[in-house]
């Protein structure tokens, strides 16, 4: 049995890129800068951000061919622009506040755009496949730019956003499953453990909505571990030479759930997915 990562290269596991949460490690964190490797981390995320964006710009242009709208043209364009200049502040001088502050102007671009997105509806599939991917791109910078700041408003807006991403993972997994599972003998209980996983990260969700506190959270939390470990046994029997894209949404959360372990300071090891080839 090898990693997926070794296989098909793509990472399982948050040692990438969330650093120990240790007080030890936080001890050494300056809560005014990121710290260099973290400042890696978040340049790469940027560099990936700004592809998606890149990629949905030349969907609505597609969008728009022969129409003579310019809006979402105009706000896809202060997207890039904006990502542009948040690419070029990352210097290892940067200020936190002063990063935050960039990329709190991206994000307002970022949904003024994807609001236009929206209102275009569930016909335009492309766009709105790609205003996901777009979205889940943001989450990351969002998360990376978040290393070393251990402020409890900045702890709660982190772990909110991370379970809203998982939630929305777990339930494009669940929908994968349907089609590579559904009509495979002996599968059955795959799909109900990937479908209780969908249904447990949605709980998490709400509860966070709702504004449960984060100790709270930790009881949602375990439902979740539990349903968890239940889909990383079911992939175990899979391959990556037969089932690629759905190990690869599952290896999407199996990241997002070793950061969430990480951030709630859960005890004991965090399980991984491990895949045969």
């Amino acid at each position: 049995m090898t990693r997926l990562a070794s296989k098909i290269g793509f990472i399982l596991g948050v040692g990438i890129l969330f650093p120990f949460c240790s007080a030890r490690a936080q001890e050494l964190t300056n809560p005014a800068k990121l710290e260099q490797k973290n400042l890696v981390r978040t340049q790469e995320a940027v560099k990936h951000l700004i592809g998606q964006a890149e990629t949905l710009h030349e969907d609505v242009l597609e969008y728009l061919d022969d129409r003579k709208e310019v809006v979402l043209y105009r706000q896809s364009e202060g997207v890039l622009v904006q990502l542009a200049k948040l690419e070029a502040s990352l210097k290892s001088e940067l200020e936190r506040k002063r990063l935050y502050e960039n990329f709190d102007q991206v994000e307002r671009k970022l949904n003024e755009m994807l609001k236009g997105v929206r209102a275009l509806g569930p016909g335009e599939k492309v766009l709105q496949r790609q205003a996901v991917r777009l979205e889940v791109a943001m989450e990351d910078v969002y998360f990376n730019i978040s290393l070393g700041d251990i402020s409890p408003d900045r702890t709660r807006n982190v772990i909110e956003r991370q379970i809203r991403t998982l939630d929305v993972a777990a339930k494009d997994l669940n929908r994968t499953a349907k089609y590579a599972l559904g009509v495979v003998p002996g599968r059955a209980v795959a799909l109900d453990a990937i479908s209780k996983l969908a249904e447990a990260s949605g709980k998490c969700r709400k509860s966070l909505a709702s504004g449960a506190k984060i100790d709270d959270l930790r009881g949602d939390f375990s439902a979740l571990s539990n349903a968890w470990l239940k889909v990383i046994d079911q992939m175990e029997d899979l391959s990556s030479q037969d089932e690629y894209y759905l190990l690869r949404s599952a290896g999407r959360i199996d990241l997002l759930y070793g950061r969430l372990h990480q951030l709630l300071g859960l005890k004991g090891k965090c399980p991984h997915m491990i895949i045969r080839s």
